[in-house]
């Protein structure tokens, strides 16, 4: 197989190549019943996402450097936005969406 690309920097490297291939999701688009239920999935699911970034981070930032870690603190302000929050929360409370449905809408901006 031949990969091309482009060089983040000058120099040779020798490593095991990994192929990002784009996954597609298939997230249902169920209304729920119960908001209350509903809402405490996303709550949950942001804090468990909060969780494992934070510890994603603090391996990366022990085993390569704490710049390289920094990134894992965007994503974490990211799941944490209160205007994200607030989008989500509203797709399920006034459209029924389920919290998964309600999330990628939202970050997809549909």
């Amino acid at each position: 197989m031949k990969l091309k690309g482009i060089a983040a920097s000058n120099g040779i490297a020798i490593a095991k190549v990994y192929k990002l291939e784009h996954l597609e999701l298939d997230i249902k688009t169920d209304l729920v019943e119960n908001v209350q239920v509903e809402t405490e999935k996303f709550k949950k699911a942001i804090e468990t996402s909060q969780k494992e970034l934070e510890i994603i981070r603090d391996k990366t930032s022990q085993q390569i450097d704490e710049e390289h870690a920094a990134i894992f603190d965007a994503h974490i302000q990211i799941i944490n936005d209160p205007e994200l929050h607030g989008s989500v929360l509203g797709q399920i409370e006034n459209d029924k969406a389920n919290a998964a449905f309600a999330f990628d809408s939202v970050t997809k901006g549909t």
